[in-house]
């Protein structure tokens, strides 16, 4: 009896050995810490695009290693970068900001999301398919988006990246969070300057990648929830149109996307939310979204290539019926 106890208690000392060795490789979420890049942080950033290039090549946007310097640090010093910390080591980024500029904001509708037209008429353009979001799910509806580029006030959440080590423990998902809650007084000093009546987020994703938009759409309603409480916020809209995502040789000389062929289907989204109006007895209503006339100037190409970012998720969804397959002689804009 002494010796079946003495096993007894052997293995259970074995057992709890490699369970405190298991956990031990994974940094616990207390440890990690969310903050806002800064210049110090480009040496490991610049690796973690490295690495990102081998790993996700086809689903993030990277542009050849002589433009990645230059870019992100014009991306550090705008405040656009924020970083997933693991005491002195940097384990994620995100990239996400407030477009302030009504020109920038047409140029990438048209241009990266594919919601406007060419130009001169930078006309509205139908989308693949559109979604509310709401407590209980996901819910195909015909689209209600109406673009007003100079009074919309909007996001952009672009690439991000978590080492494959640290994934699975919401490191991206806090990464948003830390990010939108930075944005917030950005984001209401805009909604008050140019009276926005709708707040939008944008983004991209691959065929491939598109399940990440439950979960975006759930991150924007609850930065909602904290500027005007959740009795506000009973719905958000997901406008998906037709894109593609460019490639670049990592090597090139020149910033200039592989051939079209090359190129990876993908969406353009736009997740959408009417902005509350104080009421004269002091509850709020619903406005509706303002008509207007987009107007916008010829993109350089340069520009446009270092603003494209297709986040990484691992999830996918089926989108159902309703959707059909890609067919990039018709659906997809250019990005020449």
């Amino acid at each position: 009896m002494f010796l079946k106890n003495l096993l007894c208690i052997t293995a259970i000392i074995v057992n709890c050995s490699s369970v405190s060795a298991s956990s031990a490789a994974v940094t616990p979420q207390a440890a990690i810490i969310y903050r806002q890049a800064q210049e110090a942080d480009k040496k490991q950033l610049l690796g973690l695009l490295d690495i990102a290039a081998t790993q996700e090549q086809d689903r993030l946007v990277i542009l050849p290693e002589k433009f990645r310097a230059g870019a992100l640090e014009d991306q550090i010093r705008k405040g656009q970068i924020f970083v997933a910390q693991a005491a002195d080591k940097i384990v994620g980024f995100k990239k996400l900001y407030v477009i302030e500029d009504p020109a920038k904001l047409t140029e990438m509708l048209a241009e990266e999301i594919c919601a406007l037209g060419p130009l001169p008429s930078r006309s509205h353009i139908d989308p693949a398919f559109a979604y509310h979001y709401t407590d209980k799910g996901e819910q195909a509806v015909p689209s209600s988006l109406v673009l007003n580029p100079s009074r919309d006030t909007a996001i952009y959440t672009g690439s991000d990246f978590t080492l494959k080590d640290y994934r699975g423990q919401g490191i991206n998902s806090r990464l948003v969070q830390h990010a939108l809650a930075t944005h917030q007084a950005s984001v209401l000093e805009a909604i008050k300057r140019k009276q926005s009546t709708q707040l939008l987020m944008l983004y991209g994703v691959t065929i491939e990648n598109q399940g990440r938009s439950p979960a975006l759409a759930k991150a924007f309603r609850q930065f909602l929830n904290g500027l005007y409480g959740k009795t506000e916020v009973n719905r958000v809209e997901l406008n998906a149109f037709r894109a593609v995502k460019p490639s670049f040789d990592p090597k090139a000389q020149e910033c200039v996307p592989l051939p079209a062929e090359q190129s990876v289907p993908g969406y353009g989204c736009v997740l959408n939310f009417p902005v509350p109006e104080p009421s004269l007895n002091g509850t709020t209503r619903q406005r509706s979204n303002a008509v207007g006339t987009a107007t916008g100037l010829p993109s350089e190409l340069s520009d446009m290539v270092a603003e494209y970012a297709y986040p990484y998720v691992q999830e996918s969804v089926d989108l159902g019926a309703h959707e059909r397959p890609f067919d990039p002689n018709i659906d997809s804009c250019s990005i020449a």
